[in-house]
């Protein structure tokens, strides 16, 4: 039985609900989501893929908001719809217009969404654009521009975007319109002669650094227009210091508004919300040219709920229902003989190290479904462990393989078959499969053309990233009647002592994570209230390893115990200070001890003796009153002058002296083997338990202590986003200040420097997470002869 439709009367009615007393904003978001549903109508009767019973009843209730509704907040819907739909109808084309899609036979007239979007920017100026993959976004921007005649005499439009869709760029805007000018990737544009349209297509790395060069160019050129392609990518994720990116990007909205009050800006992206409702907040600001300062950001349900409204004020979404049915298809792989490797990871397995181990026995299927007469598309959440054993196992197969993986992306055009100059690349030097991973999720368009099917090496950690995977090709363009999706998933069968048989499967755990729209980018982006809080991928990927062992357990758990003998703290500090010394070493001693061992030894003897740790911090306590720079308080004091809250995460904590002196309201993740208080999370601080990219600063504060301190940079580096920062002092006997050593040392583990000094007898470093993946190295940043601090 098919669900009763909501029509536009009952639309119309949320009026009825409209008080007098809501403040402008509430009562504008109010008419926006209603008028949004009847945008959703209209959007579908724009559909080629619907018959004629749905076509007659969807034109019947758009034809209810042709005249007036008798009360107050109902006509403000119905006028609000109408207003921007018969605009939107009555647009005429451009000129020059030329667009034909993929198989079209002639000029193809723009759909309704990007006709709908093109009204919105002549009438508003600043708007959103947050249709889903494949929906026809570049195409709207390029019909504004026309219809704008932006960039016309000195004008020009530019666009700002990832670097791997700059040709995509360039292509639609010569498809759309053949007499425009081009230029793309340079800060010195040259045009051609003609009366075309001027354009400029900038990759956002083409920004940082260049900031006079990008002013000298807005002097000698208006901007008529600006676009922000996957805006998300300079989101603001670091909530004290904006990213290089987008500080510039920002720079440039400011001088071509103060320029040219009539500029219209376009932000564009179908994931406007990934990681926190800061970067939502940042993006709305960057098109509005506003700040929210009110708008809170703390994640919760209410705030997630408040940006939702800024993003159905601001812009659209379209989500097209594409006309190829969408196939997932499991496939179940029985590891069961594996169970000794998986419980040989232990008891804090990392979602990689997982993903690595069960990945090689999905290689088979792997092989066997990929597809032989067009191309195959295989994603990958890890890099490191997974690409070589895929490739290889590819090539024996016989088949062709690229890559579209951090700085390696050569495998995009052979896959497509079009070099990025346009031409066509011949059979021979083409690839069969392209292997991706999260790089290809966002901005890339054509996998549509040539491939219908794609399979998940290993999954991804939301719906939300998932959908953006599958939209490379289950989107516009598309002429496959259905799309396979190939999830090898692996499964164990554990028999208990008493006979019984469970099943345990870490990749369906995964997938039914990514079934569950339950985050708040969700609720952000599409009103949908989450059912709860999902636990991060480190804490599921131990939770299930220690099911799996519960289950392999045979009969009861016991333990040879031995008797208590732990000296309470007051009871140490009455030794003798030669009977410290005797039982724990100086402070010297110690810090050398911890340094030449790998961090899970050191951690399992604290855990097991905590007085060492705290006769540590005792002789540090006695050591810092010396000091002429205490490093944990100057990092407070950095703190605290920062404008916007940020979440934290203090590695290797101590006695909590940063936490402590930091005022403002900042969220503090402390981390250490012992836990002074309630605040700290006990860990071996090289594998802490935080989502990927889930804190804006990491900071390492004399912590540098174990043979394996790289691995505490790998995690630094996995638990920042792009453009996060990495706070870091040691000693500088112990890491030198030579600025160039350490700018090349940490650019191998995936960090720009920001700046060192030195202040006292330390080294302070400011980096910044790259988009580069970190090399395979162990190149330590601490000098052989690296002291404690004293």
């Amino acid at each position: 039985v098919a669900l009763p439709r909501l029509g536009v009367d009952g639309v119309l009615r949320v009026g009825e609900r409209f008080f007098a007393s809501l403040d402008a904003e509430a009562a504008d978001f109010l008419a926006a989501a209603a008028a949004a549903q009847i945008w959703k109508m209209a959007y579908r009767l724009d559909s080629s893929d619907i018959d004629e019973i749905e076509r007659d009843w969807l034109r019947t209730e758009l034809e209810k908001t042709i005249l007036p509704c008798p009360g107050e907040y109902a006509e403000r819907i119905r006028e609000r719809f109408r207003s921007e739909y018969e605009l939107a109808l009555a647009l005429p084309i451009p000129e020059n217009w030329a667009f034909r899609p993929a198989g079209a036979v002639g000029v193809t007239a723009p759909n309704l969404m990007q006709r709908h979007v093109a009204a919105q920017v002549l009438t508003r100026k600043r708007v959103g654009n947050w249709s889903g993959p494949g929906a026809g976004k570049t195409v709207s921007a390029i019909l504004a521009a026309g219809l704008l005649e932006a960039g016309r005499g000195n004008g020009l439009v530019l666009v700002v975007c990832p670097n791997n869709v700059v040709a995509g760029w360039v292509k639609a805007i010569g498809d759309c319109d053949p007499h425009a000018r081009l230029a793309a990737k340079t800060l010195h544009p040259v045009w051609g002669t003609g009366t075309g349209a001027r354009w400029l297509v900038l990759n956002f790395d083409r920004l940082p650094g260049n900031e006079a060069t990008v002013k000298e160019l807005l002097s000698a050129h208006r901007v008529d227009m600006l676009v922000i392609d996957e805006v998300h990518y300079v989101k603001e994720r670091e909530n004290v210091v904006p990213s290089l990116r987008r500080t510039v990007l920002e720079g440039i909205a400011v001088a071509a508004a103060q320029s040219n009050p009539d500029l219209a800006v376009l932000g564009m992206s179908a994931t406007p919300v990934v990681n926190d409702l800061h970067e939502a907040r940042s993006l709305l600001e960057l098109v509005q040219g506003v700040k929210l300062d009110d708008v809170a950001t703390t994640k919760n349900v209410p705030n997630a709920m408040r940006i939702h409204q800024f993003l159905v004020r601001v812009g659209s979404r379209w989500l097209p229902d594409y006309a190829a049915h969408l196939e997932p298809v499991s496939v179940p792989i029985d590891v069961t003989e594996r169970l000794e490797e998986i419980l040989a990871l232990g008891s804090t397995p990392t979602p990689a190290a997982l993903d690595q181990l069960l990945l090689t026995s999905k290689l088979d299927s792997i092989v066997a479904h990929c597809d032989r007469s067009r191309k195959t598309l295989i994603y990958t959440q890890f890099v490191t462990d997974v690409i070589e054993p895929l490739v290889e196992v590819l090539e024996e197969a016989g088949l062709r393989v690229g890559l579209f993986i951090g700085q390696d992306k050569t495998g995009y055009a052979r896959f497509v078959g079009v070099w990025p100059n346009g031409d066509a690349i011949g059979q021979e030097n083409q690839v069969d499969v392209l292997i991706g991973s999260e790089a290809i999720g966002t901005g890339v368009d054509g996998l549509q053309h040539v491939c219908e099917t794609l399979i998940f090496a290993t999954l991804p950690w939301t719906h939300a990233n998932f959908q953006q995977i599958v939209g490379r090709i289950h989107r516009q363009g598309q002429s496959a009647q259905a799309i396979k999706v190939i999830i090898p998933t692996t499964f164990a069968t554990v028999v208990s002592s008493e006979g019984e048989s469970q099943q345990w499967s870490w990749c369906a755990q995964r997938w039914a994570r990514v079934e569950m729209k339950e985050t708040l980018s969700d609720c952000a982006v599409d009103g949908v209230l989450p059912k709860g809080v999902l636990i991060s991928p480190t804490q599921a990927a131990r939770a299930s390893v220690e099911w799996l062992r519960r289950l392999t357990e045979a009969g009861p758990r016991s333990a040879d115990r031995e008797p208590l003998d732990q000296l309470l703290g007051e009871d140490v500090k009455r030794l003798s200070s030669a009977g410290k010394v005797r039982r724990f070493g100086d402070l010297s001693l110690m810090h050398g001890a911890w340094a030449s061992t790998n961090s899970t030894v050191t951690h399992s003897r604290l855990v097991e003796d905590p007085s060492e740790w705290r006769r540590y911090h005792d002789l540090y306590s006695e050591a810092r009153q010396s000091w002429e720079v205490v490093p944990a308080y100057e990092f407070a004091d950095w703190l605290n002058q920062r404008r916007r809250s940020c979440v934290v995460a203090d590695l290797g904590c101590g006695q909590m002296l940063m936490a402590d002196r930091v005022t403002a309201s900042h969220t503090i993740l402390a981390f250490d083997h012992v836990a002074i208080d309630e605040r700290v999370t006990v860990c071996d601080i090289a594998e802490v338990p935080l989502d990927d990219a889930s804190v804006d600063i990491a900071v390492l504060c004399l912590a540098l202590m174990g043979r394996n301190h790289v691995d505490y940079l790998r995690e630094a580096h996995r638990i920042l986003p792009v453009d996060g920062f990495l706070w870091l002092c040691e000693p500088t006997s112990s890491i030198g200040d030579d600025e160039q050593r350490l700018d090349e040392v940490l650019a191998e583990y995936g960090f720009d420097l920001h700046r060192a000094h030195s202040a006292g007898q330390f080294t302070f470093v400011r980096a910044i997470k790259s988009d580069r993946v970190p090399c395979d190295t162990t190149t330590p940043i601490k000098l052989s002869n690296g002291m404690a601090p004293g």
